[in-house]
């Protein structure tokens, strides 16, 4: 990898250790001290809120991130334009993510006697606070080369919400309490997240800036359109792979089961924690390499980044669950029913790691139908499998129809990937491929 790219990976690096990282610690602290049935109320109504959040995620990050690495440095007033443009879509989508999480909260003491409206009002609060304007910011900070200040962003934001549990556990608070306490200082953190952002970028583009996208030509705009839809398309479909197995398990197991697969997939998304710093500066990084003088050395750069892939999923998975296992042999004994879903995930997870670079090269590469095709596939293969599993197996079952769905998704979008770069080869090359 290039210095830029090690670097900048390992400021993503602390930025994901300080998110994720404190999201995990507050999980694992209240699941060692909350009952299980609680815990488990908490985590489907985390999991609830999410799932609305999702349901209004335009994906813009994978939008916006490869026109600015082609503008940034090219043409200002078009970076900048489209960044405008991309973050009123997601303020919008975020803003109507809350008001129906709200209108959700109203309704639910109709529909379920183990959470409260003010527990998913709570949640909706918390959800809107680590999701407003979030991802067209890690954009705009990617593409500058300014991902040390996300990481500074959420080291403070980790820090402030490790503060108010700590008040809050201290105090004896309630379980709603707990998540609106949460809320406020990640709101303000996301806030100046954002805020810095845009204005990062608008002392790059100078005196260019403006606030309206440049006009396209009927064909391109039509293009925009059908890219902005096959991202929000891939959102929905991911839908099934990040938060619906939740809701599904919690249905046919009930809350506690629920409880016990939300703990065990937390703690196996270590693995991928691991692969996310650089998984997420690929797609900048493809965008650029994509060029006629580097598309040579592309084969090259993809088999360095398996080839690492592989080698933090093999280090990753014995850390992942010897961690886990001491943490529920010791501190949280009443949910030792996560091991086995837990076990199942992270081997699933290592098996994947090598390829898991493909959804960043597909997008980086225009071509996010392939991507939206191969979840699809591998949305309903694992909701096949889990209504199947879930009712003999439970959380283990629920485990073993999420990897099932992940694999099928993510070869087949490295199937699609891989002959990508050996036609980018082939065209540098001036030769069509299978020609000697």
């Amino acid at each position: 990898m290039s210095f830029s790219l090690r670097r900048n990976s390992a400021w993503q690096l602390l930025q994901t250790l300080s998110g994720t990282g404190t999201e995990l610690a507050i999980v694992l602290i209240v699941a060692a001290i909350r009952p299980p049935a609680e815990f488990g109320a908490l985590a489907v109504a985390l999991s609830g809120a999410k799932l609305v959040y999702l349901l209004f995620e335009p994906r813009i990050h994978e939008f916006l991130t490869p026109k600015l690495a082609r503008y940034l440095g090219r043409h200002e007033a078009s970076a900048w334009a489209c960044t405008v443009w991309s973050r009123t879509i997601e303020q919008r989508f975020n803003l109507g993510a809350f008001l129906v999480c709200l209108a959700v909260a109203l309704l639910l003491p109709r529909f379920s006697l183990s959470i409260s409206s003010g527990l998913f009002a709570g949640c909706a609060c918390y959800g809107l606070a680590n999701t407003y304007l979030k991802f067209s910011s890690l954009a705009v900070y990617r593409c500058l080369g300014d991902v040390h200040v996300a990481a500074w962003y959420a080291i403070a934001g980790g820090v402030l919400k490790l503060f108010a549990l700590g008040v809050c556990l201290y105090g004896g608070t309630s379980i709603e309490t707990l998540v609106l306490a949460l809320a406020l200082p990640t709101a303000l953190v996301s806030w100046g997240h954002a805020h810095s952002a845009i204005s990062r970028l608008a002392a790059r583009a100078g005196h260019v800036v403006r606030t309206r996208m440049p006009r396209l030509r009927p064909a391109n705009r039509a293009r925009q359109m059908r890219l902005l839809a096959s991202h929000y398309a891939s959102g929905l479909i991911e839908i099934g792979h990040r938060e619906m197995d939740v809701q599904l398990i919690a249905w046919l197991g009930g809350t506690a089961e629920a409880g016990h697969y939300r703990l065990a997939k937390t703690m196996a998304m270590l693995m991928l924690e691991a692969l996310n710093p650089i998984v997420l500066l690929l797609l900048p990084e493809f965008a650029r390499r994509m060029a006629a003088a580097q598309r040579q050395g592309l084969p090259a750069f993809v088999r360095r980044i398996t080839l690492l892939f592989a080698g933090l999923g093999m280090v990753g998975a014995p850390l992942v669950l010897g961690v886990s296992f001491a943490y529920l042999s010791w501190f949280a004994t009443w949910q030792f029913a996560s091991w086995k879903p837990l076990l199942v995930l992270v081997v699933g997870f290592a098996l994947l790691s090598p390829i898991m670079w493909a959804q960043a090269y597909l997008i980086a590469a225009g071509q996010p139908q392939a991507y939206l095709t191969a979840s699809l596939a591998g949305a309903f293969l694992a909701l096949v499998i889990a209504a199947v599993l879930i009712g003999p197996l439970g959380a283990v079952g629920s485990a073993l129809a999420h990897c099932a769905g992940l694999a099928l998704a993510t070869c087949l979008a490295a199937l699609v990937a891989l002959r990508g770069v050996r036609e980018l080869q082939a065209a540098a090359r001036g030769t069509k491929i299978g020609s000697p």
